[in-house]
This record gives structure tokens, sequence and C-alpha cells, in this order.
């Protein structure tokens, strides 16, 4: 089996070099600074913002996408289980989710400001509307994919459908679940930038938009960065749970 830890330091070593060519294109006045900047400038850029502002920015996109995906996980691994338990509902329902999964929605933020106003709702509306149809579909695939042994096995032992869902169908949906809270991740929180740049007066993404039209940007890199990394991180935990949840899947 191939070890890891060659692939990883691959992956770092591409990264690098895209950084390292990045800079060299910047050093070379191919590009003007205005268009593109350079990592060391980008690097340097947080020492000239308002550290208080930025820190403000952050904390509002934190609280927004956490509400968000919240919602978004709950209401999403909720509806999945009732999908792919109840055939009925899912065959229902299916044509519905295969709309939406191709609909653009993110060209609904308008609307969103219609209805809800300018401000965080319209941010957590957005991030639902596009992440929760991920978690949904994974789900019910999870469920449906279950092997009926075990469902079988544990009525035979007198589990009530409740029962069987905890115990049986919960635990085997748990890569699917997590497959899908991990695309959502991201999903969320490009929705929440865009949210952000259309219908927010605050927020990561509102800086970005700010600082792109006033052309700094070095400072809109910090805050494509700053997005970046959470993403990573967030990544990183949700991988790190499924392989410690791996144990709790039925046999």
């Amino acid at each position: 089996m191939r070890s890891p830890e060659p692939v990883r330091g691959l992956g770092c070593a591409v990264i690098v070099g895209l950084l390292v060519a990045w800079q060299l294109v910047a050093w070379s006045g191919v590009v003007r600074p205005i268009f593109l900047s350079s990592p060391l400038a980008i690097a340097h850029a947080p020492f000239g913002m308002d550290l208080r502002e930025l820190g403000a920015a952050v904390v509002t996109s934190a609280r927004t996408y956490s509400v968000g995906m919240a919602i978004t996980v709950v209401a999403g691994v909720t509806i999945g289980l009732l999908l792919g338990v109840n055939r009925r509902l899912d065959a229902a329902f299916a044509p519905l989710l295969s709309i939406l999964q191709a609909m653009p929605r993110v060209a609904f933020a308008p609307f969103l400001i219609l209805w809800l106003g300018i401000g965080a709702r319209s941010v957590v509306a957005l991030i639902v509307m596009n992440a929760i149809v991920l978690v949904i579909a994974t789900t019910a695939t999870g469920v449906r994919t279950t092997d009926r042994r075990l469902i079988e096995t544990a009525r035979a032992f007198g589990a009530s459908p409740r029962q069987v869902v905890r115990t049986v169908l919960l635990p085997a949906s748990v890569p699917h679940v997590l497959a899908g809270i991990r695309l959502a991740v991201g999903r969320g929180l490009l929705s929440m930038v865009v949210g952000e740049f259309l219908t927010s007066t605050g927020g990561v993404g509102y800086l970005i938009r700010d600082f792109a039209s006033s052309f700094q940007t070095d400072r809109m890199f910090v805050g494509i960065a700053i997005v970046t990394v959470v993403g990573v991180v967030l990544n990183g935990l949700l991988e790190a749970v499924e392989r410690h949840l791996q144990s709790w899947r039925p046999a």
C-alpha cells in the first residue's frame, strides 16, 4: 500500500512551486500588482490593515456560517434519513432534488434580499439553500445502500423502527453523511462569500468586495486566504472525524 507521506509531500511541493512561480511573475513586472499582487505582499498586507475591522468581519462571517451550516446539517440529515427510509417519499421528492441539484441556486440571492432584507438572514438562507441538497442526497443514498440483512437482523431481535434508524441506518450512513457535509462545507463557504458580496454590510466577503472595488488587491487576497484556510481546516477535521467513526459502523 502506498504511504501517504510521500503523496502529501508531493502535494505540498506543488503548492510551494506555484507560490514561488507567482512571486517570480510578480517580480518580473509582467503583471501589474494592482491586478495580481504577490504572495509576499499578501503576507505583509495584514500588518497594514485595521485588525479590529478584520477581526469583526471574521466574527460576523463565522457566526453567519455556523448558523447556516448547523441548519444545513441538522435539517439535511433528517430529511435524508426520511427519504432513505420511506420509498414513496423518496420517489415523490426525487425529481425535485434532481432539479435543485442542477439549478444555480445562488441566483436566488436577489430574491432573498427582497424577502429577508440585507443582512445575516439572507446570507444564512443562501448558505442553507446551496448546501442542504448535498447533505440530503448523500444521506438518502447512504440509507438506501445499507445492507438489508443488517436491518432484518435488527428487526428479528425486536428493534423498533427508531432503534433501527439509530443503531443500523445512521451508523451505516456515516461515510455518506460526512461526504455530503464535506461537500457542503465548501459550498457553504462559497455561498457565504457570495451572500456577503450581495446581501450584507459586514463579514469577510464584504471586505473582499470592498478591497476589490478600491483595487487593494493584496488585502483582497487576505480575505480569500482566510476563507480558504477555514475550508481546508474544516475539511481536515471532517476527515479525522470520519476515520474516528469508522469503528461505529456495523460490521
